[in-house]
């Protein structure tokens, strides 16, 4: 069940039905069986021909996601050269492309999509009870490394706990969010979720949102960071003042900026240390009132 819904192809294809594929993307996403991937020099020909039909703002340029993976991991990243063959990221030729055909074959086939210019990352998180009721815990912008990978989570959050990214796009999160685990659950899905969204540039207008991007059947790291969150609220409370009507600005990090951790705004901010004795990395909840105390820090922590 969990190899079923977790697929990309899952999500996208729900995405396509329901109506949740940005204008830009539309007939740009392709995805690939791993039948398809065996015979190298089909699989390339194919991707280079739609590659060249694909959104001319891509320039050509194009991702291929395994089907079945997490955080970015086994991503591989290439163009469409003027001559119609297809080179590697830096240029190389298309030797690495053909070496990475088979490691996406056995991870359930890929995702081909345009390279885009991203602005934004977020997080939606549910889980699905085995009653079928189904519960929104809340939203999250992610904080990612220059990889890909999660660095952290940031968002607001009130005096009941409830969270959320803090963003323009909430309420579309949720509802898109929500169109990919009610899927998932009539397939017979149950346990916790994320759903996985982002914004990016694209002509005609922009910048778009594509909210309905990967669902993710399993506990992550946003699942941490909202318990992270309401498990502290004691705490806010008592040191902030948190109260009815207010709501604070938080920074979930796995790691400390390099030069360390500054101290929080006297009066208006505090940090909870998540570290054990010992650990090499320094993670951390950090809150604030005034979100600009967050970006002084942001920046430095998601290099």
């Amino acid at each position: 069940m969990v190899r079923r819904v977790h697929d990309k192809a899952f999500a996208h294809r729900v995405a396509e039905a329901t109506g949740w594929v940005p204008e830009p993307l539309r007939g740009g996403i392709h995805v690939l069986e791993p039948a398809e991937l065996i015979d190298p020099d089909r699989a390339l020909a194919r991707i280079a021909r739609a590659v060249a039909e694909g959104p001319v703002f891509a320039g050509g340029r194009f991702t291929l996601k395994p089907r079945w993976g997490t955080s970015a991991r086994g991503r591989v990243a290439g163009a469409l050269a003027g001559d119609g063959t297809l080179v590697g990221q830096g240029g190389e030729d298309a030797a690495a492309l053909r070496g990475a055909l088979g490691r996406l074959a056995e991870r359930g086939g890929a995702i081909l999509e345009p390279w885009l210019e991203r602005r934004g990352d977020f997080s939606t998180q549910l889980h699905v009870g085995e009653d079928g009721v189904t519960t929104l815990l809340g939203t999250l912008e992610q904080v990612t490394a220059v990889s890909g990978s999660v660095a952290g989570h940031r968002g607001t959050v009130d005096s009941h706990g409830r969270v959320t990214s803090g963003s323009r796009h909430d309420e579309t999160l949720r509802e898109a969010a929500l169109a990919l685990t009610l899927a998932a659950r009539e397939e017979g899905y149950a346990g916790p979720c994320g759903v996985d969204a982002f914004e990016f540039e694209a002509p005609p207008g922009g910048p778009w949102l594509r909210a309905a991007s990967e669902l993710n059947a399993r506990f992550t790291l946003g699942t941490v960071a909202l318990a992270t969150v309401r498990r502290a609220l004691p705490q806010l409370r008592g040191e902030l003042g948190l109260s009815p009507g207010e709501h604070f600005h938080f920074y979930f990090a796995l790691d400390a900026p390099s030069p360390g951790w500054p101290d929080p705004t006297p009066g208006a901010g505090c940090r909870v240390s998540l570290a054990a004795e010992g650990d090499a990395l320094r993670p951390a909840l950090w809150v604030e009132r005034d979100p600009e105390a967050l970006d002084r820090v942001l920046g430095p922590a998601a290099d």
